[in-house]
């Protein structure tokens, strides 16, 4: 009976440290696009409003928050068309890595680090 705790605890314990890292994750993405946001509203009106598109490499479980709200967000303020693709952290990182994506901006929600023989979780 007290080693079903104990395993419920760790249990619960790995969810609360995964859900932490994963909400600090997208707080920083939100940070920086605000922080991108900014800069370029902050810009004079004589100059021409900045065109093109962002191409945004996400861990698909961020999808929702990314396409729903940061990045029309994202496109209103900044004159930049925001274009997501949702994708596994470490199947993203390989297609990086592979040359089979280049995207403008990769988000993650795991610790991932590129070496040269390919991408590896980074424990925390």
């Amino acid at each position: 009976m007290m080693e079903d705790c104990r395993s419920d605890d760790a249990k619960l314990a790995r969810f609360r440290d995964a859900h932490r890292t994963t909400v600090r994750n997208l707080f920083a993405v939100l940070v920086w696009l605000c922080t991108c946001a900014v800069c370029l509203w902050a810009q004079t009106s004589t100059q021409p409003k900045p065109s093109g598109t962002v191409q945004v490499l996400y861990a698909g479980s961020l999808g929702s928050v990314l396409e729903k709200s940061v990045g029309p967000e994202f496109e209103k303020n900044s004159g930049f068309t925001f274009q997501g693709e949702g994708q596994g952290s470490l199947g993203a990182a390989k297609m990086i890595f592979d040359g089979l994506r280049s995207p403008d901006v990769f988000i993650s929600v795991c610790n991932l680090r590129v070496q040269r023989d390919g991408p590896r979780v980074q424990p925390e």
